[in-house]
């Protein structure tokens, strides 16, 4: 799926191609953990750890709200499209910067404060990686620099020391190998998940700097689902008259659920106990738009404060997803137009000046089965020069339904998602 619709203009000028790279896997097969790439943590970077989280699930959901209105199933990471957009941020001046801020949720957090909030909410989330058997979660950043572009010193001292990102030299004269270059350090990140985020149209010549962020998660279901209980059961698929028989699989476990109104709201942990999916499932077959209409950070608060354990007996369909996004239009309804015009100022990034984002790409791809979730997204970003007791209460999740993949300690929602048909 995509929403396009944004116009990069007749002169395209030299270009700052950004690219956001998101890959989310689980599993209950063995991954050897990579640890998140180390950047430096302060205190008073960690008492501003909350402020960024809270930054992030607002424009998660906000963000939510802009592609919602596209059919079928959704999926994508919304914190770490944040986080690295902040490195596109820090470059930024003016009219740019202000509204950046705004539309990111920055604004709580000024100057420095906010890059080193990012660092120390990063630096705590991969603590979340338990290791071989449980959750494998890392996380890589890299800036790759057209020769001869006079980048701001200060800026490159920034992102490596806030983000990880180092700065490799790349010769963009030639495109197509320089594409390949970058497209199979994603692919590494991801696992092979997201092969080739650049298309050839993505890049050329004139291109300046390419920004590239991942995120890598793998993990088991804490109480997995049993291959053998699995059986095809019907899921009301919008618009059809006879509901798909789709693979669903069972669990009957003591697990954290709540029954807010017109909803059941279930809380499925990976290994560790502390990230975890929440998924919600409205009552009625037709009843997922408004609760996506109601989204907002104190909706899902309530949620999960609701949740208690009880025993659940939980029908969940295998769904596969795979998203790809063209954000810029997106971005620039939410409040940073300057940002994608002539009239950008990305001066703190480049000495040579006139850089503008042309296009947002962001793809995405989640796999949920007995064991756990595999999932995997990608983004790039163009820029242009110019409840009771009693029997156990039944979770049959056989009509479209949210998703949300969150760290329980802190609340940072890393990745969002919807099913409307899990045959993808």
């Amino acid at each position: 799926m995509s929403l396009q619709g944004h116009e990069r203009g007749e002169k395209r000028g030299r270009r700052l191609v950004f690219a956001l790279v998101v890959a989310c896997c689980t599993s209950a097969g063995p991954t050897e953990p990579v640890r998140p790439q180390a950047v430096l943590v302060s205190p008073e970077a960690r008492a501003d750890v909350p402020a960024w989280i809270a930054g992030d699930d607002a424009f998660a959901l906000e963000l939510y709200q802009r592609v919602r209105a596209s059919a079928g199933n959704q999926f994508f990471a919304p914190g770490n499209l944040r986080s690295a957009l902040a490195m596109t941020y820090a470059g930024a001046a003016g009219t740019t910067a202000e509204e950046m801020a705004r539309t990111l949720h920055f604004e709580a957090l000024p100057g420095l404060r906010l890059h080193a909030a990012q660092a120390a909410a990063a630096a705590d989330l991969g603590t979340a990686d338990s290791g071989v058997g449980g959750v494998v979660l890392r996380a890589a950043n890299r800036l790759w620099g057209a020769q001869g572009e006079p980048f701001v010193p200060a800026y490159l001292e920034l992102t490596r020391t806030q983000y990880g990102a180092e700065l490799v030299g790349i010769d963009f004269a030639a495109t197509e190998h320089a594409r390949q270059t970058i497209n199979a350090w994603v692919s590494k990140q991801t696992e092979a998940k997201i092969p080739a985020l650049l298309a050839a149209s993505d890049i050329d010549a004139a291109t300046r700097l390419v920004l590239t962020s991942a995120i890598y998660f793998k993990g088991a279901w804490l109480r997995a689902f049993d291959p053998a209980q699995t059986q095809d059961r019907p899921f009301q698929v919008p618009g059809l008259a006879v509901a798909p028989s789709v693979p669903t699989m069972q669990l009957r476990a003591d697990l954290k659920y709540a029954e807010p109104d017109g909803a059941q709201v279930l809380e499925l942990p990976y290994v560790g106990d502390r990230l975890a999916m929440l998924i919600v499932l409205p009552r009625a077959a037709d009843g997922l738009s408004a609760l996506e209409a109601d989204l907002s950070p104190a909706r899902i608060a309530e949620w999960a404060a609701a949740l208690r354990s009880r025993k659940v007996q939980v029908a969940l369909p295998r769904f596969t997803t795979r998203a790809r996004f063209e954000l810029a239009p997106v971005l620039s309804a939410m409040g940073m137009p300057t940002a994608f015009t002539g009239a950008a100022d990305f001066s703190k990034m480049s000495r040579a000046g006139s850089l503008s984002i042309s296009s947002v790409i962001h793809e995405a791809v989640i796999d949920v089965g007995e064991a756990g979730t595999e999932a995997a997204a990608a983004t790039a970003v163009v820029m242009t020069r110019s409840m009771a007791m009693g029997d156990p209460p039944a979770f049959t999740a056989d009509r479209p339904f949210l998703y949300f993949i969150r760290d329980t300690r802190g609340g940072q929602i890393l990745f969002v998602g919807r099913v409307v048909d899990p045959r993808g």
